[in-house]
């Protein structure tokens, strides 16, 4: 199988509940080295999160906190992937609530294996 490197990318805000669910999933997939947190103003209760993903190894950038920030995420988040082009081969800009999975036969399967697969 071709040796592949993704970039997960999300921009969040106060996902006190889905971003530590977000975390161990694509961490657990991809590694935590692959995920690249942009942080949009969260409050304080984010703290424990953000500092918890970082030290697992995910990247937690905290330069775009403004609501014009949130609307240009998507320019925000390809210019990262732009610049992250030569480290990942795969690059999926998702939000919080996005878990991708695979379906074979009308059954959703989550499996490391079969994802580099389908992106090989």
């Amino acid at each position: 199988m071709k040796h592949m490197n993704f970039g997960i990318y999300v921009m969040q805000k106060n996902e006190n509940i889905l971003l530590p669910l977000f975390v161990e999933y694509y961490g657990n997939l991809f590694g935590y080295y692959s995920i690249h947190i942009f942080d949009n103003g969260s409050d304080d209760t984010m703290k424990p999160i953000l500092l918890n993903a970082e030290l697992k190894g995910c990247t937690v950038i905290y330069d775009y906190d403004s609501a014009s920030d949130f609307e240009n995420k998507g320019k925000i988040i390809g210019e990262y992937i732009t610049k992250n082009i030569q480290r990942f081969n795969i690059s999926l800009p998702l939000d919080c609530d996005e878990f991708i999975g695979i379906e074979i036969s009308g059954e959703h399967i989550i499996s490391k294996e079969l994802f580099y697969k389908y992106f090989s």
